[in-house]
This record gives structure tokens, sequence and C-alpha cells, in this order.
């Protein structure tokens, strides 16, 4: 971190000591910002509090969906799911939709055929949500459900992408962003770049002055900086950086603490 300080103080290196207390107490509310916002770098945005998708609901439509459906359908999907795989099924049941198009989908159907079939007697599963008695009101059934499910899935598919969204994307974005505020475009990691964070590591004269505000961590150090070779302008134990002209001119770096 190229600041540990409560305050970053500007003063004049000539000035009695003194105007240099005088100027720092009242420039440290100035400088309390820059402070707070480097601070930031490796601060973590508080999760968002998004609760959890509890499947419990969406179980039950798909087991009511499954009871409803024809049961030469359903006895496909018979056995339960530590014997009935897709991975073994589709080996031995040759043509389509055994091929492919069941892969995502056929083991969650088996476990659904696998809760319809559930419990025993009168805490059973099916006599707890028994079928309609006729043959009619089990096409209605199974079609009303069916559609209720499918638009179910399609809603939740959308929620749990607005749930990453807000739990990962968006504050992994908010480092990102922070992160290229403090130390440059194009810098991915808390760390000062020399072709970056600033227009010139060489020498004061070459990267500060009017070609500042790449970084707010290249504007403190043309604040904090003079145009010698060794600079700490800022009245702060935690800076010590500087100028590195000649064959190795962009080793010019920040000693940051």
């Amino acid at each position: 971190m190229l600041l540990r300080c409560l305050t970053v103080f500007l003063f004049f290196i000539a000035a009695p000591e003194k105007t240099i207390a005088t100027v720092q107490k009242e420039n440290g509310g100035d400088f309390q910002f820059l402070c707070t916002t480097v601070a930031l770098a490796d601060a973590e945005p508080e999760p968002a509090e998004v609760p959890d998708l509890s499947d419990d609901k969406l179980q039950h439509v798909r087991a009511l969906n499954m009871s409803t459906a024809d049961e030469k359908w359903q006895e496909v999907f018979r056995g339960g799911s530590a014997a009935n795989k897709w991975e073994t099924r589709q080996k031995k049941s040759g043509p389509e939709p055994f091929q492919s198009h069941w892969a995502s989908i056929y083991d969650d159907w088996v476990k659904d055929k696998e809760k319809v079939d559930s419990g025993s007697g009168v805490t059973s599963w099916l006599a707890q949500n028994p079928r309609p008695i006729t043959a009619e009101g089990q096409r209605a059934a199974a079609e009303k459900i069916n559609a209720t499910l499918s638009r179910i899935l399609s809603l939740t598919t959308d929620l749990q992408g607005n749930v990453t969204e807000a739990k990962e994307t968006n504050p992994n974005k908010a480092k990102a962003q922070i992160k290229q505020a403090l130390y440059g475009t194009g810098v991915n990691a808390s760390k000062f770049d020399p072709t970056k964070t600033i227009a010139d590591a060489a020498t004061w004269g070459s990267g500060c002055g009017s070609k500042g505000g790449k970084s707010v961590i290249g504007d403190i150090m043309c604040i904090c900086g003079t145009s010698g070779e060794t600079a700490d302008q800022c009245n702060s134990v935690g800076i010590s950086f500087k100028w590195t002209a000649g064959p190795n001119r962009h080793r010019a770096t920040g000693d940051q603490s």
C-alpha cells in the first residue's frame, strides 16, 4: 500500500518548521480522501444480501409433472437414481432421444420419478398428491403443470443469473475498476506499474506536471515528489520513492508499505 496514513501533507522544504506544521494541519483534511481511496485497493465489497435459492417447491412441481405424465413415459425413468443413470442407459437404449437429447435432463427426471414413487401406504407421495381419476383430467393436469413448470424453470434461470451478478459479477467489476483508478488503466493487481500508473517513471518532469491524471497513485507521486533523484515531500514514513533515469529508466517505483 503506497500510503499507510491518515493524512498526507504537501509542504515546501525551505519553509520554517512552524509554517510546515501549519500547512500540514491545514492540508490534512484535503488529502484524507486520497488516503481513504487508496485503502480501497484491497478492500472487499460488502456481500449482497441475497437469499439462497431453495428448490424444495420446484422439486414438488417437478414431481407433480412426472405423476401426471403417461405411464409408459414414467416407466422409462423408474428404478431410482442409484440404478437408472444416463451414463449407462444411453449405451443400451439405441437411437434418440437416448443418444444426446436427454443428456442434460435424464437424471433429473429419474429423481422426479423416484420422488413420485417414494413412501408407502397413506403416507406415500402419491397418496398425499393423488392424480386426477379420469384420463381426460390427467391430460388436462399434465398440460397445465408442464406449462407451469417450464415457466418456473425459465424464471429460475433468470433469477440465478441475477443472484450471480449481485454476489459475484458486480463486486468483482467494482474491485477491478477501483484498482485501475488507483494504479492505472490495464492494471489488475494492487501494484505500482511504471508504464501504467504514471506517464513516465524516469523523472518528475517527464511524468508529472501537465501529464498527470493517469492514476491516483501516480498523482500522489507527483504531489509528494520533486525533480530531484530522491523525494519524500509528504509527511509519512510509508512513502519513499525515487526517480531513476538512464538505462533502467522504468525501474522508478514507489516503495510502498
